[in-house]
């Protein structure tokens, strides 16, 4: 084993900061209050955003993934590995899951994640919710937005508040991609080793975080580092390809319809123009 992997086995043992206190309300309520500063207290109770992202690789080995190859190739044309993770309103990720291949749709990938089997379980508090984007199923403590062109004023608005918190789980993958250079082209690692590389890559990115904060001034390129070639965009999941089964993200709950008449009873429409993009966060 090289220096380098003894480094990262070091940090991901000592560096535990990926936490999601599903148990503990005190802190769930400290998560909820930075996303209320982000939307000036108009949409409540959310206590994280979720979303997935995938990172390219080269093609994995045939015995390094049992054989099934194909389950790491993405319908956008490249392989890759996905993660799913939670976000909360510093851009920080209290919660990754790395369980199943990167061509998996994020619906499923969700659903087979602990923190949802934790969700179905009742235990995180009734009041609280996580945040999704249309990909996801719109359940009472899973809120995803209403789809649609031509939807009424509310239901826009409803959607717009929900795109307030949920910007900051696209914030916080676009901060990981930009401060982490081996991101910026496929992994050259052994397949075993990815899930290491990238869980350490989020605990750095967590203590960079609180060290220095979540800015775009916070993230430093070594421009020695770059190479022909390289992207720093990020890559989301394969969300919108085909789901099998029931489409229950586009089913009613009253957990949606109930923010949607607080912020029709508050007056609060999507505004022409956002006042919330210098709010403090």
């Amino acid at each position: 084993m090289t220096v380098v992997w003894r480094v990262a086995e070091a940090i991901d043992l000592e560096l535990d900061n990926i936490h999601f206190p599903i148990d503990d309300e005190p802190k769930l309520k400290e998560l909820e209050a930075g996303f209320n500063r982000i939307s000036q207290g108009r949409f409540t109770v959310t206590a994280a955003a979720r979303d997935g992202i995938v990172f390219r690789i080269q093609r994995p080995r045939k015995d390094a993934v049992s054989g099934d190859v194909a389950s790491f190739y993405t319908r956008k044309g490249y392989n890759a590995f996905g993660i799913q993770a939670l976000v909360d309103s510093r851009a920080r990720f209290p919660y990754i899951s790395m369980k199943v291949a990167a061509s998996t749709h994020d619906f499923t990938s969700y659903t087979m994640s602990d923190l949802s089997e934790a969700i179905r379980d009742e235990r995180l508090p009734d009041w609280a919710h996580i945040v999704l984007d249309e990909a996801y199923a719109n359940r009472p403590q899973e809120l995803s937005p209403y789809r649609g062109r031509n939807l009424d004023i509310w239901r826009d608005s409803f959607d717009y508040h929900l795109s307030l918190h949920r910007q900051c789980v696209e914030r916080a993958f676009g901060i990981l991609v930009a401060r982490w250079g081996v991101f910026w082209r496929p992994l050259k690692v052994a397949f075993v080793r990815i899930p290491l590389l990238i869980r350490v890559c989020c605990r750095l990115h967590n203590f960079c975080v609180d060290r220095f904060g979540a800015d775009k001034h916070s993230v430093a390129i070594a421009r020695g580092d770059v190479q022909h070639g390289d992207s720093s965009s990020v890559l989301f999941t394969d969300g919108t390809g085909p789901s099998r089964g029931r489409r229950v993200d586009l089913e009613e709950t009253s957990t949606r319809d109930q923010k949607r008449d607080a912020l029709k009873e508050g007056g609060f429409l999507r505004p022409s123009h956002s006042p919330f993009s210098r709010a403090a966060r």
